[in-house]
Parts: structure tokens; C-alpha cells; sequence
């Protein structure tokens, strides 16, 4: 998804990045300053179709279209751009073909850094979980991942847990991140 989404500006990138890592870097590949805005907004775009995409394989069983979610984030770039001051007048037809040309302006971009993991110390791993329902109780899942001091990943999960609230699915992403530690003889003994 990403190499296809950066083509369309003719940015041509073979990186194994971190999402933080892309995050930090992802304006300073901008080809043109003109297009810093849409280029921005194309981040969290594809971030935000990505997830789409995975909640409705894990919560909906649908299997993601590639084609389609590339469609979907051309549409959703457009669109936040128009809603963020460009106001195009064309026809949405015509915008998904040339993306790069269509969204050019001469605004600033205000440029947010945006920490979200947090390192920790020395000899110490840091285990993020997560759990998530769809409505009050619904369809839930549950996730997370180990990481050390330099955000190297040791230990990631993620499932599907059927039919929760939130709360329990909180406890049982947190249950199962312990149960990986004292499963794992590689963490056992390690500080976490």
C-alpha cells in the first residue's frame, strides 16, 4: 500500500520502517513543497485505510482488496484536501486520476511531531497491549507488542476474541501478554 500510494508522486522508496520511523520522516520525502499538505494528509490516509482494512477482515471476515483500499485512500486524500481549504470544483472521476497535479496549494504546513511509544530504560522491555470492541459489546479483538529500548520488536499478537465488552477485552490482551512472558524462555528472567 505504501509503495503504491508514493508512486502516484513519483517518490520511489525501499525501506523497512517502524510506523514512528515513517511518521518522523514521511514529510521530508514530499517531492514538491506545494503538495507538503496533501502529501501529509496521504500518512495518516493510508494509516487510517490500513486499520479499515484489518478491522473488516478480523471483525467482518472480508478479505482486503489491495485495488480497492488504494482507490478508497485516493478518494479520502481528496477529499480531507478539499475540506481543509482547497475546494476543488472538479468531479471526482478526474481527481483519482491525477492525484499529484490536483492537490497543489500555498499553504504552510503546521508540522506536529507526535511521540506515542515511549522507550524504555535501559535492560528493560516495554510490552504495549490493546484490546477493541465494536459497540457497547460486540465483535472484539485483542493485540500487542514487546519492544525493546531501541523499539526493536521481540513479541507481537493480535486476535480475533469474539463477542466482549471493552473492558474484558482489555484484561485479556493484558492476560495474554503475561502469558507470553512465561511461556517464552527467552523472557522469562528478563525485566519487562
Amino acid at each position: 500500500m505504501w509503495l503504491i500510494c508514493m508512486n502516484w508522486w513519483d517518490v520511489f522508496c525501499c525501506c523497512n520502517l517502524t510506523l514512528n520511523e515513517w511518521l518522523e520522516g514521511w514529510s521530508d520525502l514530499c517531492p514538491v513543497s506545494k503538495q507538503e499538505r496533501a502529501w501529509c494528509s496521504m500518512f495518516f490516509v493510508i494509516v487510517w485505510t490500513i486499520w479499515e482494512c484489518r478491522n473488516g477482515l478480523i471483525f467482518k471476515e472480508k478479505e482486503p482488496d489491495l485495488s480497492q483500499a488504494a482507490d478508497l485512500v485516493k478518494f479520502k486524500i481528496v477529499w480531507w484536501f478539499k475540506h481543509l481549504g482547497k475546494g476543488l470544483k472538479e468531479v471526482v472521476d478526474s481527481l483519482l486520476l491525477n492525484l499529484k497535479d490536483l492537490c497543489v496549494d500555498h499553504k504552510k504546513v503546521k508540522r506536529v511531531r507526535i511521540e506515542d511509544w515511549i522507550p524504555p530504560l535501559v535492560d528493560i522491555s516495554k510490552f504495549n497491549v490493546d484490546g477493541s470492541v465494536k459497540g457497547k459489546s460486540g465483535p472484539s479483538g485483542i493485540g500487542g507488542v514487546l519492544r525493546d529500548l531501541n523499539g526493536k520488536v521481540l513479541c507481537l499478537f493480535s486476535y480475533y476474541m469474539g463477542i466482549l465488552d471493552s473492558n474484558t477485552a482489555e484484561l485479556w490482551a493484558i492476560k495474554r501478554a503475561v502469558e507470553l512472558i512465561y511461556s517464552n524462555h527467552n523472557l522469562i528472567g528478563h525485566e519487562i
